[in-house]
């Protein structure tokens, strides 16, 4: 039951995303930081974090089991493709430790993903919280895409936040993803 319960968890994670509307122990705000950029702050009372996406992302709320999903706007009308964010969160029933955590989700995509080639595996921090991103490549349907994503253990609670995007463009997302992720805070 428990790697079932992983399974769907990590599954859901990298799932592209429809549309849903924003329940009430959730606020979107617009912020403007000190770049001048305006955000919006998305809050999670119930998973118990906050994270800042571009004013420009459309930002939904409870989408095939995530927590949130953020679309890039199209660059061009006829992309067929928008680059985006989900956020996925678990209150684990069960202790694993981070090693056995990162293992399994490995694992997983390994076993789920057509054509998946890990590219970088790396230990990271996230609001002062160990986690470890990994990037990698593979085929859904006729897509092809690349992933950064951040598997995130704390204590109990754990989290998957997925940024996709055309493997063509990914470096130039890269710099908008990894802000999203700096801007993750933990609500304690």
């Amino acid at each position: 039951m428990m790697f079932k319960s992983l399974f769907i968890f990590l599954f859901a994670a990298i799932i592209l995303i429809g549309n849903a509307a924003l329940s009430e122990n959730t606020t979107l705000q617009e912020q403007e930081g000190e770049s001048s950029v305006q955000t919006q702050t998305f809050v999670s009372n119930d998973s118990g974090y906050t994270v800042e996406f571009p004013e420009q992302w459309e930002v939904m709320k409870g989408v095939m089991g995530t927590d949130v999903v953020a679309l890039a706007p199209k660059l061009d009308p006829e992309d067929l493709f928008r680059e985006n964010v989900n956020i996925i969160f678990t209150q684990l029933e069960f202790p694993i430790t981070k090693e056995e955590y990162y293992g399994f989700n490995l694992k997983s995509l390994e076993q789920l993903l057509v054509d998946f080639d890990l590219e970088e595996s790396t230990d990271v921090q996230i609001d002062g919280v160990d986690a470890r991103v990994i990037v990698f490549t593979h085929t859904m349907a006729i897509v092809n895409a690349k992933v950064m994503q951040y598997l995130i253990l704390d204590e109990n609670r754990a989290y998957v936040m997925t940024f996709t995007s055309d493997p063509i463009d990914f470096e130039s997302y890269r710099p908008k993803f990894e802000e999203i992720t700096n801007s993750f805070r933990f609500k304690r």
